[in-house]
């Protein structure tokens, strides 16, 4: 299929997980590709690797090594980018701020607490550790760097009056997820959407755009460790701490951005300006499904908050007879904390 074909984007963090994941769904669908990434290549995981495979699907790729806490070097991608798109007579049509670089630390650190975590050591509590080095590391790539992205890729549609700004978030923006830092930036990273809606020229749009629990390999090490450790302590594995039953894949992500950003989804473009936009309710609407069928629920679905809370639901028919898409805002809901923002 070719639905993207000459439209241009940019997939930062494009090697691994979601990033590949997208990157790989824009290449099906015709687009011209442009991914960032810090290993070259060759081999696995490297962004020689993720192109040939974006060509193999149908797709153009280019990359462009870029390490993402390096102010320098993305202003560089942005000048090799306009020099690229001018010769082509082109223009940047969406830029996908994916790039993420405390996944290690997060995972390294869960079981200290955040007023003593210390990027020097993350196993280890420092109560003498820098806290500014610890914003740093989990929002300096994934929040700072979106905002700078953004502004310069706005720079570049700004003159076509055309655009889209799309920022990876997570449901951390909506409820306490990993880490407080962690939860703090994915909200910053929302209402960025919002702002830059607000803001940017006319024509050119912005969404925070949300999968749910994706099976990368991170998250899957850390869904095994949650259970191990459940099982030491003799609990239950509970489903809503690993909702695995729910899992979306990498190329399902992809595949449900990919359609959104053709003209089957632009009609929802309006709509969508400056929100938060859930993967799986995009593919309610759009008909997208995981290769072998199965469509993920919306985390904000009122199914899949009974299943979570109700286990045996999960295999249940039962479940069926609760509309997928009736959904309750978050609030309502009250999962986890700081999911009520006003006090009364």
């Amino acid at each position: 299929m070719s639905l993207l074909k000459g439209r241009n984007v940019v997939v930062t963090g494009a090697t691994r997980g979601i990033g590949r994941g997208i990157a790989i769904g824009l290449g099906e669908q015709g687009a011209n590709v442009y991914i960032t990434g810090r290993t070259k290549g060759p081999g696995p995981g490297s962004l020689e690797e993720i192109a040939e495979r974006i060509r193999e699907v149908g797709g153009n790729c280019d990359y462009f090594v870029v390490d993402h806490s390096d102010d320098k070097q993305i202003e560089d991608l942005f000048a090799q980018l306009a020099t690229r798109l001018a010769a082509d007579g082109s223009k940047l049509d969406f830029f996908v701020n994916n790039a993420y670089s405390a996944v290690h630390f997060l995972t390294s650190s869960a079981e200290v607490p955040f007023w003593k975590k210390s990027v020097k050591n993350p196993s280890v509590p420092d109560p003498d550790s820098n806290p500014g080095d610890y914003w740093d590391c989990v929002n300096g790539v994934g929040l700072r760097n979106n905002f700078i992205c953004s502004t310069r890729a706005i720079r570049m549609m700004e003159p076509h009056g055309s655009g889209m700004i799309i920022n990876i978030t997570s449901w951390g923006g909506m409820t306490s997820l990993f880490d407080p830092v962690y939860s703090i930036g994915k909200q910053a990273i929302d209402r960025m959407a919002a702002e830059l809606a607000l803001a940017a020229p006319e024509g050119v749009k912005s969404i925070a755009f949300c999968p749910g629990f994706v099976t990368t390999d991170v998250l899957l090490e850390v869904a095994t460790k949650l259970a191990e450790e459940a099982q030491r302590q003799g609990q239950d594995q509970q489903p809503e701490i690993l909702p695995l039953w729910n899992a979306e894949s990498p190329r399902f992500v992809g595949k449900v951005l990919a359609a959104l950003l053709t003209e089957k989804g632009e009609p929802l473009w309006d709509k969508m300006n400056g929100k938060v936009v859930i993967a799986a309710e995009v593919a309610d609407v759009l008909d997208v499904t995981e290769d072998d069928g199965f469509r993920p629920l919306s985390f904000r679905s009122i199914r899949y908050f009974l299943m979570s809370q109700v286990g045996f639901l999960i295999h249940s028919p039962l479940r069926l007879l609760i509309p997928r898409t009736l959904k309750a805002s978050w609030p309502a809901v009250r999962w986890g904390a700081g999911a009520a923002k006003y006090w009364n």
